[in-house]
């Protein structure tokens, strides 16, 4: 039976079982330090095929024959399967499942497909509507470069910020029954416009989502950690659709005892850190009171930080010491203007005595002296590299 908790979370009384999994990467994913854990590696990212896009339909093919496999079933078991991928109608998952002839339901989520698809198969089993139900979902960065971006083919410059989409796919089985990891509950996130102006920074779009989500505010689930930790009590898994991954590991009751102590610390420690909000337990976030008191320097800085050296600016912004530097710097550049401004005067006779005589001399030569000035300050100031 299903139950509804607060706003966004639902409890499965039944709780379904993920019998199996499966997986299928790239050579990048099986060169890192997980690629002993995944049951399909490709060293080639054509995968033997014409295109990027035949290629993601081998992750999946590959990916849901490990999972089948492992639960030693057969496709025609399956009563359903919630498969989705980065690509127009979904055509790496509608071509990589359809000799499968299982009955289909497309999802697009983005990077919360796989949690999307876990969600939507547990609803299924928890109702009765399946005995048996699959989930997969794949992505491939060449594929999603032509997609979002550009094609690789046109050797375009990628910007700072830009993301790697990961060469892979993952599949798991749900059933009813079994002594399998449990999906005990579920939260689904809710559509939030975060402000993030760069199309290539997907990553400052969803990371958000691992932190401010703590589902459950209640203090009689104990048994749920904060979203950026493993979501388990024994045998059961919490599944949450906001884009993360969590790797659940069953190595005892040492390792649980564990868990549920440094839970209960994580608890106390950030109540007084998050402020309650619907479902919701939200990090109470506040910024330093600083003005920005700097000049015409200072300004100037900030303005060629923004432009052509952004990687610094976001850094200094995220680390609440932008206004300090900028500060800094503004009143390093007034310092030397002024000390350029005397020794060019000293150096040229521009006198007190010039401005009375001559005041169009004066004027003439001080214009010049200024220039120069700004166009050193610019040179070693500004535009230096630090």
């Amino acid at each position: 039976m299903i139950n509804r908790v607060g706003r966004y979370t639902i409890a499965f009384g039944e709780a379904p079982r993920i019998r199996s999994f499966g997986s299928a990467v790239g050579k990048k994913e099986a060169l890192g330090p997980l690629g002993e854990l995944f049951d399909k590696k490709f060293y080639d990212s054509h995968m033997g095929q014409k295109s990027f896009e035949k290629a993601e339909t081998v992750l999946q093919q590959e990916a849901f024959l490990a999972a089948l496999n492992k639960a030693e079933l057969k496709a025609e078991e399956i009563d359903m399967v919630f498969a989705g991928d980065l690509l127009n109608q979904c055509v790496g998952s509608s071509f990589g499942l359809r000799d499968f002839n299982i009955p289909y339901f497309g999802q697009y989520g983005a990077c919360s497909t796989m949690a999307q698809g876990l969600i939507l198969s547990a609803i299924t089993v928890e109702s009765g509507a399946a005995n048996i139900a699959a989930c997969v979902t794949s992505s491939h960065f060449c594929s999603a470069e032509r997609q979002y971006r550009s094609p690789l083919e046109y050797g375009g410059q990628r910007t700072p910020t830009a993301q790697w989409t990961v060469t892979g796919s993952g599949s798991c089985i749900l059933t009813n029954s079994g002594k399998h990891p449990k999906v005990a509950a579920a939260t689904v996130g809710r559509i939030t416009d975060l402000g993030v102006k760069d199309a290539n920074n997907m990553g400052a779009a969803m990371a958000p989502a691992i932190c401010i989500i703590r589902p459950y505010p209640s203090a009689q689930k104990r048994r749920l950690h904060l979203c950026f930790h493993d979501y388990i009590t024994k045998k059961e898994v919490f599944v949450t659709n906001c884009g993360g991954d969590h790797k659940v590991d069953f190595s005892g009751k040492s390792y649980l005892n564990r868990r549920r102590r440094m839970s209960k610390k994580i608890s106390a420690k950030n109540k007084r850190y998050y402020i309650q909000k619907d479902d919701y337990e939200l990090p109470e976030l506040t910024l330093p009171a600083l003005e920005a008191i700097y000049g015409v320097w200072g300004t100037r800085y900030r303005h060629y930080l923004m432009r052509h050296d952004k990687v610094k600016y976001y850094t200094l912004l995220c680390s609440c010491v932008l206004h300090e530097h900028i500060t800094e710097i503004d009143l390093r550049a007034d310092r030397f203007y002024e000390e350029t401004v005397n020794r060019l005067k000293k150096q040229k006779s521009v006198t007190e005595k010039l401005r009375i005589n001559n005041p169009e001399l004066w004027k003439k030569m001080m214009n010049k002296i200024t220039d120069e000035a700004t166009e050193t300050v610019y040179r070693e100031v500004i535009f230096k590299e630090e």
